[in-house]
């Protein structure tokens, strides 16, 4: 019996279209891997304990080390100890919830001591049975455009300090000059005229006008010494409506002089507070001078406390000419004042509602302006009260 072979069955196999496909997918995994190489961006895939599986040059560029020589490291090798936990327990919340991290700022130092600030993205990879196996992450180096924003910030307040200046120095070289003007022309007056009636008179608008320079002087020292240092909450607990009960009599003559109705309407029962009594009462003294300021002779002012819920409110509402809708936004900024206040008489400095509310929002109040041309305007304070007996 012979057991020679007599021949051979031949297969082929046409593998051309195979071969194509992975000729095609070897060049886009080529394409892929050029542009991941060559984004500025930091890319990395890592694994479900944090370790670096593949990263980019622009990550080993950043870190000075070789791509090869960060495999199976993780960040703490590559940052400082606070830094690194920032992204520790970032790639923990990926890997836990499954839920990616998108563009998250994260600041600190690397190894070399540098400060650095990263915007970064983190996509969970996962098995096709949907278990996050590890983390896909993109971070970018934003240093220097932060320190950008911060120069360009620090730019605009420069230059809105610089325009404030500017817009001070103009207005003020007109209001400091009015005042001065009358002076010396009262003065040069005073020496000439003999009759004693107009003597007076000259002696009266040199001393209003007098006054009215040591207002704005006053108001510029005060403005500097609030902010030079922090206000002295000074721990005292005080009533109120005593405060402004005194307010009122301050100008209870003026508001007479000016035939305007003061009507002060204090809450029902004692309201206490805590803090530095003589800043509020300059709080509220400029309030209400301005309300009689900008209030013409026939009109109201009501000055009203009441204790809403663990709060103070201070309602002071006149009949004002009022404030327009487009002057009323800027009415607490330093040196603003609306052209109809510019007069002679209740020209300010601009500083009174800035001192007014630096002092309120100090003793952590609040202070709210609604105000409608030719009716008036009402100013709402708030302040916490005090739960504590004065020691």
């Amino acid at each position: 019996q012979s057991n020679s072979t007599s021949g051979a069955v031949v297969t082929f196999t046409d593998i051309t279209e195979l071969r194509a496909v992975q000729e095609k997918l070897q060049r886009e995994r080529n394409l892929l891997r050029i542009l991941i190489d060559h984004t500025p961006d930091l890319i990395y895939l890592k694994d479900d304990l944090s370790r670096y599986l593949l990263v980019n040059k622009s990550l080993a560029h950043f870190v000075n080390r070789n791509p090869q020589e960060l495999i199976g490291r993780t960040v703490f090798d590559l940052y400082e100890t606070e830094f690194a936990k920032q992204f520790q327990q970032d790639d923990e919340a990926v890997l836990k919830t499954g839920q990616a991290l998108i563009d998250i700022e994260r600041s600190g130092h690397n190894l070399q001591g540098e400060a650095i600030i990263f915007k970064t993205t983190k996509v969970p990879w996962k098995a096709e049975d949907g278990s996050v196996i590890g983390i896909v992450g993109i971070s970018r180096d934003i240093t220097q455009l932060k320190i950008l924003e911060a120069q360009s910030l620090a730019l605009e307040a420069e230059q809105q300090r610089v325009y404030a200046m500017q817009a001070f120095i103009n207005d003020f070289s007109h209001d400091f000059r009015t005042p001065l003007s009358i002076i010396n022309s009262s003065t040069y007056l005073l020496h000439k005229v003999t009759d004693a009636q107009k003597r007076e008179v000259h002696l009266e608008r040199i001393e209003e006008q007098s006054k009215r320079l040591l207002g704005f002087l006053n108001d510029f020292m005060e403005m500097a010494q609030l902010d030079n240092e922090d206000i002295v909450l000074e721990d005292v607990r005080f009533e109120f409506n005593s405060l402004i009960t005194q307010v009122v009599q301050d100008f209870s003559a003026s508001a007479t002089l000016k035939q305007i109705d003061l009507e002060w309407i204090p809450a029902d029962q004692p309201i206490y507070i805590r803090g530095n009594s003589a800043y509020l009462s300059r709080a509220v003294l400029n309030l209400v001078q301005n309300a009689i300021n900008y209030t013409p002779s026939g009109g109201s002012i009501s000055i009203q406390t009441a204790r809403v819920d663990e709060q103070m409110m201070l309602t002071i509402t006149d009949t004002g000419v009022g404030i327009s809708e487009s002057d009323l936004p800027h009415v607490f900024e330093r040196f603003y004042r609306a052209d109809k206040a510019r007069s002679t008489s209740t020209g300010g400095t601009g500083l009174g509602l800035s001192i007014a509310r630096k002092i309120i929002e100090g003793h952590q109040g609040t202070i709210h302006l609604e105000s409608q041309v030719g009716v008036g305007t009402t100013a709402r304070v708030t302040l916490p009260l005090a739960h504590t007996a004065a020691t």
